[in-house]
């Protein structure tokens, strides 16, 4: 981004082509020449010397990098090129240059730390020999002199982001990280706090601030800051684990198991779920699906084995005066409140219900992708509330947007297209073209039923048709390129998507074919491709059975009767749709409504 305006820059550029040749070492010796030669203020040297330390690493030489770049970063703080900027002229600023250098040295530095003095990476060839240090003890200084340096590097970017707030804590995480490391815990919680001074909203930083605390002995000091976390954000994970062990190295068991049915809790609730907060009966609930799908095994146990045999004298007398008070809770507790035992029992109960939590609680175990009966059984119940209430609408959307697997999607287009959703149409004609991954979305099937004739251009497209008057498509594979990361497996799985998508495209066009010209037309000239059996099989297939075409009849007769024989997605269809279909050539008869 530097402005490539003068001879030296010229100069500059023509070394840089030696490297792309393979010149390494000519180019590095070209480049050192070029900075003693240049004038001090040429605006060409932060770039050599930037270079001179991206080259110099790639040779596995890293001193030699971090000695150029820490150049190069002299130069560019002499000039100002340090100045903090806003975000909308960050890109296009010295700024950016300068924070590149520094975050290459920090990087650089973090790398040689852990992997120790012996380390060596060269053209991408990592090796480890004898380190160059003489002791233990000096090459664990060695390893800490280079997290400080890395470090420095870190809080002059940190200072440049002064009007960036994202980007200044980014790296204030990598600073306080590096200090963790180096066992200044005092330091990294110093950072954690000022950032929480100045990010008071972010409930990150209070929670690493109460780690540093804990760490630091202040347990009472870290709790406080914990429960301050929860208040706000009682879905917080982080803090949640940090809360259990400090019950558990406080010995209290009661808090340690309740938290750790906290964290399993909000473990499984999906982030975009904000109306589904832990009770004791929905954390039962979720614990039955976490069973069922072997995430759970049972309560973790968190009681003390010895604590618990010197309590057992203790709990003996005390079962007579619980009893009495059990059996009240007995009567108290109303029998529509009992948890259900299994996964399907609990769907149709959040069937009954018709609220928020419930509706996110579906959309929760579609997220979770449970396969089969209990994942159709979520889809159902969401599809069944879905066209009267504007919240399960949106959830799906957020389903799509934060899907975890192909059967998320199919699950919630498929719920689009049967409640004629305005959306459904534009949503699905973004994902028709996708639509050619090893596991199908099924968006044509989607789209029949969702029966928009606006579908129809983007359906006869994914045919891929020969132009109108030819007899043959003539669309060649495209070609392997020399050098590129190809794998048959890809073209393998690419071709068996695409027929598949081509398949039920044809099947799609069928329904719109009595009503529309141009959807006939398609799947008239698909059964004229000459060149794809597969294409013009299933287009006479669909013409036969849906449209009564008397030529696909007897072209399909034929076939039967010769010795080749149909393609076998054709074979399927029939089979499904005629009352008799064998490969031996009979008859075949269109079956009746």
């Amino acid at each position: 981004q530097m402005a490539e305006v003068d001879a030296d820059f010229t100069q500059v550029n023509t070394i840089l082509e030696e490297f792309d040749k393979g010149n390494f070492k000519g180019g590095l010796a070209s480049l050192r020449e070029c900075v003693e030669k240049f004038e001090p203020e040429s605006k060409a040297i932060p770039k050599a010397l930037t270079f001179i330390g991206i080259v110099s690493d790639h040779l596995g030489k890293a001193d030699d990098a971090i000695k150029a770049w820490e150049e190069a970063a002299q130069v560019m703080e002499k000039r100002g090129h340090n100045t903090p900027v806003s975000e909308d002229k960050y890109e296009k600023s010295p700024l950016s240059n300068y924070v590149l250098v520094c975050s290459k040295i920090s990087n650089l530095c973090v790398e040689q730390a852990n992997n120790g003095s012996g380390y060596r990476k060269k053209k991408r060839t990592v090796m480890y020999g004898p380190t160059l240090t003489a002791s233990d003890e000096d090459e664990e200084k060695w390893k800490n002199e280079k997290l400080l340096k890395a470090n420095l590097y870190n809080a002059k970017i940190v200072e440049c982001f002064a009007e960036i707030p994202e980007r200044r804590n980014l790296y204030r995480t990598k600073m306080a990280d590096l200090y963790m490391k180096l066992k200044d815990t005092q330091k990294a919680c110093d950072i954690y706090q000022q950032a929480h001074t100045e990010d008071p909203e972010e409930v990150k930083w209070l929670v690493k601030w109460a780690d540093c605390l804990s760490q630091l002995g202040k347990k009472e000091e870290a709790l406080q800051k914990l429960n301050q976390v929860l208040e706000t954000a009682p879905s917080c994970v982080p803090a949640l684990q940090l809360l259990l062990s400090h019950y558990k190295s406080a010995g209290d068991d009661v808090m340690a198991k309740q938290t750790q049915q906290k964290i399993r809790f909000y473990g499984w609730v999906p982030d975009f779920c904000t109306n589904l907060h832990y009770t004791p009966e929905i954390a039962a609930m979720v614990s039955e699906f976490l069973r069922d799908s072997g995430e759970e095994e049972g309560e973790d146990e968190v009681v003390d084995e010895e604590k618990e045999k010197e309590k057992e004298g203790e709990e003996e007398k005390e079962k007579e005066k619980d009893k009495e008070e059990q059996e009240v809770a007995k009567k108290n507790e109303k029998k529509e409140d009992k948890v259900p035992k299994n996964p399907m029992q609990i769907i149709q109960k959040l069937r009954e219900r018709v609220d928020n939590a419930s509706t996110e609680f579906l959309a929760a175990v579609c997220y979770h992708h449970y396969h089969g009966s209990l994942e159709n059984a979520a889809f159902d119940a969401l599809k069944d509330r879905a066209a009267d209430d504007p919240f399960v609408s949106d959830m799906l959307f957020t389903l799509l947007e934060n899907h975890g697997s192909v059967c998320t999607i199919k699950g919630v287009i498929d719920i689009l297209a049967t409640i004629k959703h305005p959306s459904a149409l534009r949503v699905l004609l973004n994902l028709l073209p996708q639509d050619i991954q090893f596991y199908p979305m099924n968006v044509p099937k989607a789209l029949a039923k969702l029966n928009d004739p606006e579908a129809i251009p983007a359906l006869i497209s994914c045919l891929q048709l020969p132009e109108e008057g030819a007899e043959e498509s003539t669309e060649e594979k495209p070609k392997e390129d020399e050098g590129s990361d190809f794998d048959s497996d890809d073209e393998m799985f690419a071709e068996i998507g695409n027929d598949r998508l081509v398949d039920s495209s044809i099947e799609t066009l069928a329904s719109f074919s009595s009503s529309h010209a141009e959807a006939r037309n398609a799947l008239d000239r698909a059964s004229r491709d000459l060149k794809r059996k597969n294409v013009r099989d299933k287009a006479h297939s669909v013409l036969y059975v849906v449209c009564g075409e008397e030529k696909s009849g007897k072209y399909l007769k034929e076939t039967l009767k010769s010795s080749e024989s149909l393609y076998y997605t054709a074979v399927h269809y029939l089979a499904d749709n005629i009352k008799d279909v064998k490969e031996t050539g009979q008859t075949l008869e269109r079956k009746s409504e």
